[in-house]
């Protein structure tokens, strides 16, 4: 039992940053400092970066990421 758990355990995910290992309850990179996981607002439950709701209280989670924007070419591209 043991002796496959050693072997079949997940490693330690790295910073996405820098490359430090980290461990599965670091939300910041000791290291460097860039957030690698989220933390639910109303819970504070720990959250993956690609998850859309906290598995806990079910909050939505807000990304962080910008929306895309349109840009409208308004030059008239007539000589």
């Amino acid at each position: 039992g043991l002796i496959i758990y050693i072997l079949t355990r997940p490693e330690n995910p790295a910073c996405k940053s820098c490359g430090e290992p980290l461990t599965t309850k670091h939300i910041y990179c000791p290291y460097c400092g860039a957030e690698n996981k989220q933390m639910c607002h109303s819970c504070r439950t720990i959250l993956e970066k690609n998850w859309l709701a906290c598995p806990t209280c079910g909050q939505k989670i807000e990304s962080e990421r910008p929306e895309a924007l349109v840009i409208v070419d308004g030059l008239d591209n007539n000589p």
